[in-house]
């Protein structure tokens, strides 16, 4: 098993945002809308499912921080260290439970600002992640199984990350410089 540092975990996601915005920002309208396949996601749905899954990692994180620090013992020491669970980083191709599939009504502008306030509300949690034991409450991931606050705060990075690397590969397919719009 791999750790991070907290620290690592919010400068990546700082990192991680910063390069979905710079490809989105670079594509035009007909290319963040490109299909590289029938049935796969464009760049846009993919933006969309980002908004609609750190909305709930966000308020998930919220909760189980506010037990965290209900629990946290009066004195010892604290470690900053998250331990990431192999079976996260190898997470092959996952079929997106129905409540997580984007509708194709989100602008990506639209998703692009609601990711940054994501971010922001995120990177709020950091002094007080901090200050807990981070491995003292978890919740169950439908595929990983139970995590940590400390994992599923990295589990929201990696996530993100996942989808810039399917982002990266649509911009890199031969159709992608062509569009009908």
């Amino acid at each position: 098993m791999a750790a991070k540092t907290l620290s690592d975990i919010f400068t990546e996601k700082a990192t991680t945002l910063a390069d979905l915005e710079r490809i989105v920002s670079s594509a035009t309208e007909g290319q963040r809308s490109f299909r590289p396949a029938s049935g796969l996601w464009n760049m846009t749905d993919n933006l969309e499912h980002l908004v609609i899954v750190e909305t709930g990692i966000i308020r998930l994180i919220a909760r189980l921080l506010e037990k965290a620090e209900s629990r946290q013992p009066a004195s010892g020491t604290l470690s900053n260290l998250v331990t990431i669970p192999q079976n996260i980083e190898r997470l092959g191709p996952v079929k997106t439970a129905k409540e997580f599939e984007p509708s194709g009504g989100m602008d990506p502008s639209k998703s692009l600002s609601r990711l940054r306030e994501l971010q922001d509300q995120f990177f709020s949690f950091q002094n007080r992640l901090a200050q807990v034991d981070i491995s003292l409450v978890s919740f169950p991931h439908s595929q990983l199984g139970p995590l940590t606050v400390g994992q599923w705060a990295a589990f929201l990075v990696l996530h993100e990350q996942r989808h810039l690397e399917q982002m990266r590969r649509i911009a890199a397919h031969p159709g992608f410089g062509i569009t009908s719009h």
